[in-house]
This record gives C-alpha cells, structure tokens and sequence, in this order.
C-alpha cells in the first residue's frame, strides 16, 4: 500500500466512523436526551391519543363523531401520530435501530480483536498485509462498535450492564492510548522491533546525508538535532511523567520544525531542497525521541496490556451474558 493510498485509507475509516457516530447521535438526538419517565408518559400519551381517534373514527362510522374534525383530518393526525410512536419504539434497547446498533456495535468489536489477533498470531496471515494497516481496522472497528453499543444503551444503564458499558468505554479508551504507545515503539515493515543499534545506524545515515548532501553548517544541524527534546530515563518513569513527556514534545516539536524553517530561508540552500530538509529534519526528531524512549516505552507498553486485557475479557464475557438473556426473552433483532 502507497503512502498516497494509505492516507486515503485512513481518511475513509476517519470519515465513516465521525459520520456514522454524528448520523445516529443526531437522529436518535431526542431520545437520548429524554429521561426514562418522559420516555414511559410519551409512549403512554401516543397510545392514548392514537386509541381516541379510533374510537371517533369507528363513531364516525355509526354517524356518531364528535371532536368536530373531519374523517381525512383523523386519519391524517392519526398517521403522525403513529409515525412518533414509531420513533420513540424504534430508538428504545429493544426496538428495531436501538437494538440493531448493539447487534452492530458487538459484531464490530468482536471481528475487530479476532482479526487483529489472527493477524498476529497466525503464521499463514503473516504476509496479508502489513500489521499497522490491519491494527488500523482493529482500533477503527474497536472505537465505532462502542460508540454504537453505547448509543444502544440510550445512556441509561443499570447493575451487570453498566459494569459491561464502563469496561467497553475503559477498552476503548485505553485503547487510544495503547495505539499511542504502540507508535512510539519503532518496527520494521514487517512490525518486528528494532533495536537501539538499529535506530542509531539510521539517525547515523540521517545525519551523514543532511551535512553531504545539503552541506548544513553546525548550527543547522545542532537546531536539527533539538526538535525533539524528550529526556532519557535512567530509571523508569510514572505512567503519567513518561506520556505528558511525549505529549508536551509533540506539541512544541511543531513550534522548533518551525524556526529550523526559518532559519534554512535566511541561508543560500535551494528553495528545492528546503522541503526535502525538513521532511528527513521531521524524520530524524523522531528517531532521536524512539532512542531516548525507547525502553520506558517498551516497558509501559507492557503494563499497558496488563490492564488492557483483563478489561477486554470482562467486557466481552459479561456481552456473551447481555446477548443470551436477550435472546432467550425474545429479542433476536430483525430474525
């Protein structure tokens, strides 16, 4: 897959997931935001409006009508009437979008960690395409199928269920965070992990090609050499050191590629060559942070599965539980 190709891969599961979450969060807008009592006297005053048109209707039918309206106007009043009554059905747990979207949502996470982890650990889909591509879909599949099981649940749960919809919400939100992790951890196209040698023989190349190649004088390279500034730990950081050492260097890594910038236009470097600097200027940065953090990364990667798993599993035993009540009160969707 082409760097071009990818981009456009990633902008489609981008767009339809935003998408699919913004459609059902605005069509299912009224019911989401209507308590449980509101929702038990709307269907109850839709059912009682609905039963005394038919029954002035069937009055009309014996010449009795007495709510000074024509028969057209009934039927026409009824008619919307039953269209709101559908609506307020269809978007409740156990009606037709509601518990489709958990139907949905659950097919989603469940064929997004099987493939995932097929990939993985399967020796016959090593050459199905690169990893990184195939933990895409995982994370695209593991962030929409929540958010649609959660959209399911209306926002009002209770007891075992509320228990499941936490777990799934902490999965997927760690789930973020890991892939974060993940990228920090440098792999080959194969997603087999370099080694520190490896990453400083490349920085190496890096660097041998910015001073032959474009000639950069020694300030060039030491602004060059400071994009990125995250410190290496001697001993293992916290959690939250490690990850807003990260976060505050992506945020001011931007800033310094900037005065790098700056200051190639002040010299006689080709406008040609200014783009091509920065691109492998981008690229060293991050190598140099990967060497400093590599170990710390490893290492919270690690504990980050620790607790990244057993969630998994409570959530997902505690779904097989949901589903076998579900169906075995009755409720099997559209079948």
């Amino acid at each position: 897959m082409s760097k071009q190709v990818h981009t456009i891969y990633i902008t489609l599961l981008f767009v339809l997931g935003i998408g699919t979450a913004a459609v059902v969060g605005i069509n299912g807008f009224a019911y989401y935001t209507s308590s449980q009592e509101r929702l038990n006297n709307q269907r109850a005053d839709l059912d009682a409006k609905i039963s005394n048109i038919e029954v002035e209707l069937e009055l009309m039918d014996e010449g009795l009508g007495s709510m000074g309206k024509t028969r057209d106007e009934l039927m026409a009043e009824k008619k919307r009437l039953e269209n709101d009554a559908r609506y307020w059905e269809n978007w409740e747990p156990t009606g037709l979008y509601g518990h489709g979207l958990g139907v949905i949502g659950s097919a989603m996470m469940i064929i997004g960690v099987a493939s995932y982890s097929s990939r993985k650990r399967i020796r016959r889909l090593r050459f199905m395409g690169k990893i990184k591509h195939w933990l895409e879909f995982h994370i695209f599949l593991c962030l929409l199928g929540p958010t649609l099981v959660l959209y399911h649940t209306t926002f009002k749960f209770g007891g075992i269920v509320s228990v499941a919809a936490w777990s799934m919400i902490f999965v997927a939100l760690s789930g973020l965070l890991g892939r974060y992790i993940y990228t920090q951890i440098p792999r080959t196209i194969e997603g087999n992990e370099l080694t520190v040698d490896d990453l400083a023989k490349e920085n190496r190349r890096m660097q041998e090609k910015l001073r032959r190649a474009y000639n950069l004088d020694d300030d060039t390279m030491e602004m060059i050499n400071h994009i990125s500034e995250v410190e290496s730990y001697q001993s293992h950081p916290s959690v939250f050191k490690a990850i807003g050492s990260l976060l505050v260097d992506d945020i001011r890594r931007r800033s310094r590629i900037g005065k790098v910038k700056h200051h190639l236009r002040k010299t006689d470097i080709p406008a040609h060559h200014l783009k091509e600097i920065i691109s492998i200027a981008r690229s060293k940065s991050l190598l140099m942070r990967r060497i400093a953090f590599l170990d710390t990364a490893r290492s919270i990667f690690h504990y980050w599965h620790v607790v990244h798993f057993p969630f998994s599993i409570i959530m997902f035993l505690i779904l097989a539980v949901h589903v076998i009540v579900t169906v075995s009160l009755g409720y099997t969707w559209i079948f």
